[in-house]
């Protein structure tokens, strides 16, 4: 298939634009983002002969990279081995594993290993709370400032601010990523940032000419940070996104980073996409109303394409989450009988779910409805007892390739303690 087979004029623009100039893309809900990204690194690899590994493609989430990745396979067949996609975070790990032996001498424990989720929440935080006497609560807000501090760039300016950090606190952490050599995923992209600045010998894995960013809307200062540096280092940046879109404020993403790409990328060129073709008018109409709420958003048009229906919209208001729960699943039931949608036709988003405090409740009266319902949010097996133990298992089998076995095996030692002990962490 060709790059330009069923491209709109707008998306054909931005898909084969100068190759030599940063641009920004700013791309509205349902105009074919991804579908233009798959066809822009068509092009530059058919029409301008790029090899796809020099095509860095980089993206916010592993849903979203692991997405666009499978889409550019099928889309390109014979060089999909070739492609490069990743998260920043991971980008930016593998920029750390290449400069490990000069990492060693800045005060990052080395081997590189990142703690997971499981890791983090049941091993480091329990073993600091033991040893700091503190409760768990505490840690982790300790360790939530510290990411603040990481995502907004606060880490590099002087404070005194005693009440943000004790000395303890800092000092324990320290010691005890020493020990087990390990770093956090929240640090990845500032440890690059920091280390670029800091350490002159540092460097990319290669001299990339072009980097593509989707999500740009969600990058943070830190990830900012980055990006600028890769700027500065030559490579031409191709930022793909939506002030509207910015989603992730938890994590303090910073949408004045593509509101005001222009000036921080100079002679950058601005493209965009208008034609919505997902919704309906009344959708596209509702969707402008809320993103207008937003006292900083760029103005920008919107609209359905030509045959786009009038659509339907429902918005409900219950007295509690029991109540919510209900109405959810009569509508769904509603739905399913009355309308002849099947279950796998229903997708309830939501906006948070800690604890899976929100969709138990819905799914359980989903249930009580007889309603087959399927919890993305369900925990991995492999963060199960027995998973963690094998995978504990499979570490120490690898230590001796390790320079550094001494830490996974008391990394893994302790995993099994946790697991196997009601004391779950021995102190000291």
């Amino acid at each position: 298939m060709s790059w330009d087979e069923n491209l709109t004029d707008e998306q054909k623009l931005y898909a084969s634009c100068d190759l030599d100039r940063h641009s920004v893309l700013i791309a509205g809900p349902g105009t074919g983002k991804t579908f233009t990204i798959i066809r822009k690194i068509a092009y530059m690899i058919s029409e301008k002969n790029i090899s796809p590994e020099d095509i860095p493609i980089v993206t916010f989430t592993r849903a979203a990279a692991a997405e666009l990745s499978q889409r550019l396979k099928e889309f390109l067949r014979g060089e999909e081995k070739m492609l490069y996609v990743s998260t920043l975070h991971s980008f930016a790990f593998r920029q750390l594993i290449r400069n490990q032996e000069l990492i060693a001498n800045h005060q990052l424990p080395t081997p590189i290993r990142v703690v997971d989720d499981w890791e983090e929440n049941n091993l480091v935080f329990e073993e600091l709370k033991v040893i700091l006497k503190s409760e768990k609560k505490k840690i982790r807000d300790y360790f939530r400032k510290l990411s603040a501090d990481w995502d907004t760039l606060k880490a590099d300016e002087d404070s005194n601010d005693d009440d943000r950090f004790t000395s303890n606190f800092l000092g324990a952490w320290g010691s005890h990523r020493k020990i087990y050599t390990y770093i956090l995923r929240s640090e990845l992209v500032y440890q690059v940032k920091k280390s670029i600045e800091q350490i002159g010998d540092f460097k990319l894995e290669r001299d990339f000419e072009f980097v593509l960013i989707d999500e740009f809307q969600d990058l943070n200062r830190c990830d900012l940070a980055l990006i600028y540096a890769l700027r500065d280092q030559g490579s031409n940046i191709y930022g793909i996104g939506d002030d509207d879109q910015s989603i992730y404020g938890f994590r303090f993403a910073y949408p004045d980073g593509i509101r005001s790409f222009e000036e921080n990328f100079s002679s950058a060129d601005v493209y965009d996409l208008k034609i919505c073709q997902r919704c309906d008018k009344k959708i596209i109409k509702l969707s402008q109303f809320v993103a207008n709420l937003d006292k900083d958003r760029v103005p920008k048009e919107l609209k359905p394409k030509e045959d786009a229906e009038d659509g339907e919209i429902h918005l409900y208001r219950f007295k509690n989450q029991n109540y919510e729960a209900k109405g959810i699943a009569k509508i769904c039931k509603a739905l399913i009988q009355k309308k002849n949608y099947s279950e796998g036709d229903i997708l309830i988003l939501l906006r948070i779910d800690s604890n899976q405090n929100f969709s138990e409740v819905i799914k359980n009266a989903l249930l009580k409805e007889g309603i087959a319902v399927s919890n993305q949010n369900q925990e991995s097996l492999l963060d199960e007892n027995d998973g963690r133990l094998l995978i504990s298992f499979l570490r120490l089998i690898n230590s001796s390739l390790n320079s550094n076995g001494d830490a996974l095996l008391a990394m893994c030692i302790t995993i099994s303690i946790f697991l196997m002990s009601p004391m779950q962490i021995p102190n000291g």
